[in-house]
């Protein structure tokens, strides 16, 4: 783009492109008179008493011939160049010769051309000076973290109603369609000791404040249950999306050593973290890419995924389905869903079928975000809601052939947000 060249840079292209014009100019000129002291003979009427040499004046200038002159040869001499002028001998005899091009004509095409590129040359500059206005507005700094309170933007908020909320509710509460949770989540039965982990694999060994740490932990004892469960003593190559720092993966990590982990993030700091713990414990089985999560291609057996918000969550379901891949995902951010060019809400073909507008679907979303007071009205409608949301995905990951499990992490106070979607796309070793 013109706008993002150095001054300098233009000022000498523009110096260049000057001097080069001259060069060219002086050139064409050169030519031109060398040409123009050629002597030329043009034909004359035939039976004419002008002479080669006599002098004559120009009395009518070089002009196009007719197209009927050229065509029946009336005139013999528009059948040389196809422009004649009346000249007048010193014999005083008036005579019409050919001639080369009109003179007038050559300006006239001279002069289009020179208004053409005097409007072209006009549009550029208008165009730059628009693209540069646009380009010299403020941009809003906008925090990538979906924690950060500056993200807070009300014009932006979809606000449901009670009404709404509860309309949206009596459209699935009148389906043959079963929201059930477990509550008892998948592995939940797989011997844990955090004793025998190493302290730069537990949160509690981190930065993190000691009463969120602790909370971690429980949810990472859930997540990683499960994915013990399913990778047996097999060597399977497991994701962890939306990594963050790595609390999962590098657990997971430490806990299979026959299995490969890889860190799927796309925040650099996060990495950074996440690279000196896995140096502090020398893990070979644990290899870091930086990107979003559905530019990643390659193959694998589990993915996994903790809170990851909104999308992002069945984005880690897709992926995993695309690649037949068993998947261990507890969501987050229900109200962050909504309609892009990856998928489409609602997921399954079962709630498709209910009619269910997006609207409708996105008040259930969004009422699933309010579970964070528990002595609060809505909060046990807020978990209904997660369900109904979860259900959704499940249908559909078992549209594909998965056995799916809804269950809640344990306890459930470790997060308010503690649905555990697992599902299997092939049966597990014994």
């Amino acid at each position: 783009m013109i706008e993002t060249c150095p001054k300098k840079r233009m000022f000498l292209g523009i110096t260049g492109l000057g001097v080069l014009t001259i060069l060219v100019l002086i050139v064409e000129s050169h030519l031109t008179d060398r040409v123009n002291t050629k002597k030329r003979d043009f034909p004359v009427e035939q039976n004419s008493t002008c002479k080669d040499k006599d002098t004559f004046e120009i009395i009518k200038q070089c002009e196009p011939c007719t197209a009927y002159d050229i065509a029946s040869q009336s005139i013999g001499v528009c059948i040389h160049t196809h422009f004649k002028e009346v000249i007048k001998c010193s014999s005083g005899e008036m005579v019409t010769r050919s001639c080369d091009r009109a003179v007038y004509l050559d300006e006239q095409a001279y002069w289009k051309f020179e208004g053409f590129m005097f409007v072209s040359s006009v549009i550029s500059t208008l165009c730059v000076i628009a693209r540069k206005r646009v380009l010299s507005k403020p941009v809003p700094k906008v925090s990538l973290y979906t924690s950060d309170p500056s993200r807070y933007k009300p014009q932006n908020r979809i606000y449901t109603k009670q009404f709404d909320i509860e309309n949206s509710l009596s459209i699935i509460q009148k389906s043959n369609i079963e929201i059930i949770n477990s509550i008892i989540p998948f592995g939940h039965e797989v011997d844990f000791d955090w004793s025998a982990i190493p302290l730069d694999a537990n949160p509690e060994g981190g930065a993190l404040p000691r009463k969120r740490a602790g909370r971690k932990c429980e949810q990472l004892e859930n997540l990683a249950k499960a994915v013990i469960k399913i990778a047996c003593k097999e060597k399977f190559t497991i994701v962890d999306f939306c990594s963050g720092s790595g609390h999962l993966g590098i657990l997971l990590a430490a806990l299979l050593p026959n299995c490969e982990v890889i860190l799927v993030e796309n925040k650099e700091k996060s990495l950074e973290r996440a690279r000196e713990r896995i140096k502090k414990l020398r893990l070979e089985n644990v290899c870091i890419t930086q990107c979003n999560l559905d530019y990643f291609k390659a193959k694998f057996d589990i993915g996994v995924s903790l809170h990851a918000c909104g999308v992002a969550t069945d984005l880690v379901i897709q992926n995993c389905i695309n690649n037949k891949a068993h998947f261990v995902s507890c969501p987050c951010c229900y109200g962050g869903i909504h309609n892009c060019y990856h998928l489409k809400y609602p997921r399954s073909t079962e709630v498709s079928k209910l009619q269910i507008s997006n609207k409708e679907y996105l008040n259930i979303a969004h009422a699933a975000d309010q579970t964070h007071d528990e002595k609060n009205a809505k909060t046990e409608q807020g978990f209904l809601c997660m369900d109904i949301i979860d259900t959704d995905r499940k249908l559909m990951a078992e549209s594909h052939g998965y056995t799916v499990h809804l269950g809640k992490l344990q306890p459930p106070s470790c997060t308010p947000k503690n649905n555990l979607l697992v599902g299997l796309s092939t049966p597990l070793c014994r």
